[in-house]
């Protein structure tokens, strides 16, 4: 086998080469040049109309199954995925919503929760942010001092976050919280 150098891991074999094609074909004529190789993030107005043409494609999730609306794509096609957007300087979208809260509810959620959540995140009309850094502690997990108490079917949260990626586009947020006041970090 030839190392060709523009893959992560090894040349592609025939159906990946093809499926690559697919994609950089499809990316070059979908993806608007001005969004292309912009050296800050891109607020999230600007970024709907490329969310939505990846989400009708079927592409926005590429790593979700086809069931909660993902592409249900093998390993090497998300990284082909991957290669490709980078190759053309795609702009990154929030992805609080598809890589972290997204999976973390198809793995632990309620059905209510995924039926309300899950779709609003891959169509891209809900934006999630992360609520992990702390005043005084930064991201120094082990600080945390934000206080979560069970209240009967609902936590009810104290304290506050700073830096929250995407927090001022967002609708929703997770955030990592102490819910035990005896734990020691």
């Amino acid at each position: 086998m030839q190392w060709d150098n523009t893959t992560l891991f090894s040349d592609d074999n025939p159906a990946d080469r093809a499926f690559r094609e697919e994609v950089r074909d499809w990316i070059a004529a979908n993806c608007p040049k001005d969004l292309c190789d912009r050296p800050l993030r891109i607020d999230p107005p600007e970024l709907k109309p490329w969310h939505r043409k990846l989400y009708e494609r079927g592409w926005i999730a590429p790593h979700w199954p086809k069931a909660a609306g993902g592409m249900g794509a093998t390993l090497n096609e998300q990284i082909v995925m991957t290669e490709e957007l980078a190759q053309i300087g795609a702009p990154n979208l929030p992805v609080q919503g598809l890589n972290h809260i997204g999976p973390i509810l198809m793995e632990f959620g309620s059905e209510a929760q995924k039926k309300k959540h899950l779709p609003p995140i891959i169509d891209g009309s809900v934006i999630w942010a992360q609520g992990y850094s702390e005043p005084g502690a930064g991201s120094d997990l082990a600080s945390l001092a934000t206080r979560a108490t069970l209240t009967g079917d609902r936590f009810v949260v104290k304290g506050s976050k700073i830096w929250t990626t995407w927090g001022h586009h967002s609708d929703w947020m997770f955030a990592l919280v102490r819910t035990d006041p005896d734990a020691q970090p």
